[in-house]
């Protein structure tokens, strides 16, 4: 019983902390509020993905993915040119992009991880 309250507790505070502790990154796009906006839910997409497979860190391609996905984010954010948050199709619509995109990360590391398995890394880094 005191697991699953501990859990819970851990759980509520992360979605608490993972908003605040990235919303530093909407600073960097402070003029152009389309983008800080996206950029913002890009990184908590990706504090997402990575908490989901964080049991992974100590494998060479969980960090491999980390600076891809990372690398990809980054391009997504500065290429596409993102409305602003007060249109209809910015700002609250891009919570179902950011869902999905947690399923494609989350989707990504599976299958990186199906495949090294099979080829026999299963030793960690460290």
């Amino acid at each position: 019983m005191a697991d699953e309250s501990t859990d819970s507790v851990r759980s509520r505070l992360s979605a608490l902390l993972v908003p605040i502790c990235t919303a530093p990154v909407m600073l960097v796009f402070s003029r152009d509020p389309g983008r800080a906006l996206a950029a913002w839910v890009c990184a908590i997409a990706l504090v997402i993905s990575i908490r989901i497979f964080w049991e992974r860190r100590r494998h060479l391609w969980f960090w491999v993915m980390v600076a891809g996905l990372t690398g990809l984010h980054v391009l997504l954010v500065l290429r596409v040119p993102w409305p602003s948050p007060h249109t209809p199709i910015g700002g609250p619509a891009l919570v179902p992009i950011g869902l999905l995109d947690v399923g494609i990360m989350c989707g990504c590391f599976k299958l990186v991880e199906s495949f090294t398995s099979k080829q026999g890394e299963s030793d960690p880094v460290g």
